[in-house]
């Protein structure tokens, strides 16, 4: 009776648990790294943001709000992402806040004021971090 060469079921079921196992192991992981990338996108935004105040208050003694930045030309719309909705709260003419909330179930938030210096502020609102908010990866 001539052999015949291939695989058996058994190794067939083996090669695709260890599969199984790969994936379910590095799939978090994957989905993790994705949403770091979000982060360090609406962490760039909201400095440019932060840096279009900055200007809009030399240029007119106040800060401004976002629609003022976009209309005054200090800034592009950041508002094109579907991974974020941008928004600035209480500009005055001392004081501002921009605030970027995620677009999906958990409605995260990073924020900046005023005061951000791009590194760790010991004080409330920022206690330790860099950008205030509620997002878990947000530095």
């Amino acid at each position: 009776m001539p052999s015949r060469r291939g695989f058996t079921l058994l190794e067939l079921l083996v090669v695709v648990i260890v599969i199984g196992v790969l994936a379910s192991v590095a799939l978090p992981n994957y989905n993790r790294m994705i949403e770091k990338t979000r982060v360090r996108d609406a962490q760039g935004t909201l400095n440019m943001i932060f840096q279009a105040e900055r200007v809009y208050r030399l240029d007119n003694a106040s800060y401004g709000t976002l629609a003022q930045l976009i209309a005054g030309n200090y800034l592009p719309d950041p508002n094109v992402s579907a991974d974020w909705t941008y928004a600035t709260s209480s500009a005055t003419a001392t004081a501002f806040q921009a605030d970027a909330t995620r677009s999906n179930a958990t409605a995260n938030t990073i924020s900046l004021n005023e005061n951000f210096t791009g590194r760790p502020i010991a004080g409330a609102p920022y206690n330790g971090k860099a950008y205030i908010g509620n997002h878990p990866q947000r530095d």
